[in-house]
């Protein structure tokens, strides 16, 4: 006996387009997402220990007291000598 069966021709199965459709939606929301944290990285100071590098001078007196005034303004240059 001869087994003539064959596979019935399937219909071509489509293809979903959900998969893409929410691919593209991440990367397009997380390409947004990185462009605004870099330009706000880029304009905004961020320290985890709340202290900024500076240039620092600082003056130790070599007597005690209580300072009760300060001639000078912030970023003042000062010459050696009394005024």
């Amino acid at each position: 006996m001869e087994n003539n069966t064959t596979p019935a021709t399937e219909p071509k199965k489509k293809k979903s387009l959900v998969f893409p459709i929410i691919l593209a939606v991440v990367l397009i929301g997380g390409g947004i997402y990185g462009f605004n944290a870099y330009t706000y990285g880029q304009s905004h100071e961020e320290t985890d220990d709340a202290q900024i590098a500076s240039n620092l001078s600082p003056v130790i007196s070599k007597i005690s007291g209580y300072v009760t005034e300060v001639k000078v303004k912030d970023n003042q240059f000062v010459k050696k000598g009394i005024p």
